[in-house]
């Protein structure tokens, strides 16, 4: 009973009625001729070829799609490729379009060596180096109108070696 369930489990999600179409279909397309003749299949494989041909071709690619999907949700790449944009996009803000005021708030983070600033959260300049991925909420609770802010690894660690950037 409960090995039942799990099979009748299995064959109604999705990916498991691609694949078993895809496997049913591709036994009835290529099964040897003696067991075709032995199970008296020849007037349905014959009737039936064309669509069973469509059916495996069309669950192959199926397959393979979610795979691929798959595959790139086990290793992260979409999440990793996301990261690395940001840190592109925020270097490129930092090499071209950094404000005087958001310098002054880099320059206390690499001035005083440390990766925490309390900072105000309603300023907009904060809310600028957060959405160019320099500066991150270290924390959610809020003293006086402050919160706790981390500056990225990348951030500190190309403002360290181009210290320039920040005169």
């Amino acid at each position: 009973m409960d090995i039942s369930n799990k099979l009748l489990e299995f064959v109604k999600s999705s990916k498991s009625i691609t694949f078993t179409l895809g496997v049913v279909s591709g036994i009835l397309l290529f099964l040897p001729e003696h067991y075709v003749h032995d199970f008296k299949l020849e007037k349905i494989i014959s009737t039936y070829k064309p669509y069973l041909f469509i059916t495996f071709i069309f669950t192959f690619v199926l397959t393979l799609v979610n795979m691929w999907l798959m595959f790139l949700e086990r290793f992260l790449l979409w999440e990793w490729i996301i990261h690395h944009w940001k840190i592109f996009y925020g270097k490129k803000h930092l090499k071209m379009t950094v404000t005087n005021e958001e310098k002054e708030i880099l320059k206390n983070y690499i001035k005083n060596e440390t990766r925490f600033q309390s900072l105000d959260y309603t300023s907009g300049v904060v809310s600028i180096l957060m959405t160019k991925y320099i500066i991150t909420e270290g924390g959610s609770t809020a003293y006086n109108g402050y919160l706790d802010y981390v500056i990225h690894d990348w951030a500190w660690l190309y403002l360290n070696k181009n210290k320039e950037l920040l005169d």
